[in-house]
């Protein structure tokens, strides 16, 4: 009878405990995810790759509600649902509501058979047939170009399945997509034709339910965004030489200044290397109110880079000088890490005695946008000044634009 009374008492303890875990267990979001086509049992391209990685990343409990492309973008913000992606750039926040910073980025390309004639910008003209994935951010790009002689599909196999038996006159699609759908498909896109249009970013948007309810969760998205979204972006080799002759550009105008003659007569900024001293000096340029980063940011250089630079180069938003010894020198705002000597632009330079270094397209932190970044070091004329290396950050897609723009004219 003590046997039982016990086991009783055991039994509803364990009730108790599994009540008490569920009640604590975080409330399921509903995510609902636009897909615009199935590669076996997975879903591509690598945008959708990213999107779960960083749900994944920041210990979301969600359910996973993926839906053709078109309904998608037809149901966004229509309930129920938490967070969902992509988000078209037609679409207008309500109260409440917010988008993530940008999480993937794709690179549009016109394919066709055969090369452009007669000096035609884009082969989106009149006389040209185009296929689209109906309730994409193509199709309403086109649209608010004027082009409608479109013909809408439900997936990309579809898509590229028209314009290869010649159904339709060419193609605008993102480049990796593509890639990624010709290789499951055993398709050879070699005999074709790209021309690079533009550069489109997506984002994730978050329903004002939720962010009422977990206001936090939106900047743990962002800050897991860079360890996701780690694949590379390469560059078109007209791109590349187009932006170098904008970043020396910019260069130029830097190296002419008074402030940066004065900034190559100052000395070492760190003179110690061990970790604890390093670390020190990241904890003080992190803190609330920092007196270091105000000593940077009140600098000369720093403000003739924040007031001038920015303005009259509208496609840099960020510019940082930095010396030998790994430390700021100044910048046009307040940067990640006051510590440059383990990043890329400073191995790839100082270290390896390199006069400039072109990164790679990648999404930046401190700004919130895809940025290259392009370094040069300068080099004082006497042995008593110290070398400088200076890092702008160009938005590609906003430099591509507007420079097509300017073509144009």
């Amino acid at each position: 009878m003590k046997v039982d009374y016990l086991l009783k008492l055991l039994l509803l303890a364990v009730f108790a405990f599994s009540l008490d875990c569920f009640a604590q267990t975080p409330e399921a979001i509903v995510v609902k995810e636009g897909v615009d086509h199935k590669l076996g049992e997975s879903f591509g391209p690598s945008k959708q790759a990213v999107f779960s990685c960083i749900l994944k990343a920041v210990g979301a409990n969600y359910t996973m509600k993926r839906r053709p492309m078109s309904r998608h973008m037809r149901e966004l913000g229509e309930p129920p649902f938490d967070i969902s992606f992509p988000v078209s750039s037609k679409y207008v926040l309500k109260a409440g509501e917010k988008l993530s910073a940008p999480l993937a980025l794709e690179e549009w390309y016109w394919v066709m058979r055969s090369k452009l004639e007669n000096g035609v910008e884009h082969p989106s003209d009149k006389n040209s047939s185009i296929a689209v994935i109906g309730g994409s951010e193509e199709e309403y790009w086109l649209q608010s170009s004027g082009v409608t002689n479109l013909l809408r599909v439900s997936g990309l196999d579809q898509l590229v399945r028209l314009f290869t038996t010649g159904r339709v006159d060419v193609l605008l699609i993102d480049r990796d997509s593509l890639k990624e759908l010709a290789l499951d498909m055993g398709l050879d896109i070699t005999p074709y034709f790209f021309k690079f249009e533009r550069y489109v970013s997506f984002s994730a948007l978050f329903s004002s339910a939720l962010v009422s309810k977990r206001p936090e969760l939106v900047e743990l998205f962002n800050r897991s965004i860079p360890s996701c979204a780690t694949e590379e972006v390469l560059l078109d080799p007209i791109q590349k030489v187009s932006l170098e002759a904008y970043a020396h550009e910019v260069f130029r105008w830097i190296k002419a200044s008074p402030e940066i003659s004065e900034a190559l007569k100052g000395k070492l900024e760190i003179e110690r290397f061990d970790h604890l001293y390093l670390d020190s000096l990241e904890r003080k340029w992190l803190a609330p109110k920092s007196t270091l980063v105000k000593s940077v940011l009140d600098r000369p250089l720093s403000k003739k880079l924040a007031k001038d630079a920015l303005k009259k180069f509208q496609d840099v938003k960020e510019i940082i000088v930095f010396d030998r010894s790994g430390a700021l020198v100044a910048a046009s705002g307040v940067t990640s890490d006051y510590y440059q000597g383990d990043e890329m632009k400073f191995t790839q330079t100082f270290s390896k005695n390199q006069n400039q270094f072109f990164d790679r397209l990648r999404f930046d932190e401190s700004t919130g946008k895809f940025l290259v970044q392009i370094t040069v070091v300068l080099k004082p004329a006497k042995s008593t000044e110290r070398s400088l290396g200076i890092t702008i950050g160009i938005v590609v897609s906003d430099y591509l634009g507007h420079h097509k723009n300017q073509a144009k004219k």
